[in-house]
Formats: structure tokens, sequence, C-alpha cells
């Protein structure tokens, strides 16, 4: 699927990712990857620069471009 007008968190736990309290309820669409992990679907700001990754978050990548598997 393509990232288009999205953003998807990306928590993978083999590399130490948890899912941030109360996000999974946040998310438009939720699916739970192959990993053991989840994608959690929002719809990106409008004009508003997004980082990959954050050293708040271990384990989680914030994708608002190119592909991920879907559902």
């Amino acid at each position: 699927m393509l990232v288009d007008g999205f953003v998807v968190v990306d928590v993978d736990p083999r590399n130490g990712g948890a899912v941030p309290d109360g996000m999974l309820s946040m998310g438009g669409f939720v699916v739970e990857t192959g990993g053991g992990g989840w994608h959690i679907y929002f719809k990106a700001p409008d004009n508003v620069p997004l980082m990959t990754k954050h050293t708040k978050f271990p384990g989680i990548d914030f994708k608002s471009s190119g592909y991920v598997v879907g559902a």
C-alpha cells in the first residue's frame, strides 16, 4: 500500500518497540504485522514535515512515504 497522505506508526517489538498508551484506539486503521507488531494508520497533516524516527520511541518508525504491507 502506498503511504501517500497517511502516517503509519510501525511498532516493531523485536527492536524494542511498544505501542504508546492509548495509540491503538486513536488510529483509524490498525493492522497486526507478521512480526507481532502493529501498523497504526493516521491521516497525515497537510504541509507538516514529519520525522521517520524519534529517540523517545525506540523500535518505532513513522512512515509517511513509500510502501507498507496492507491488510
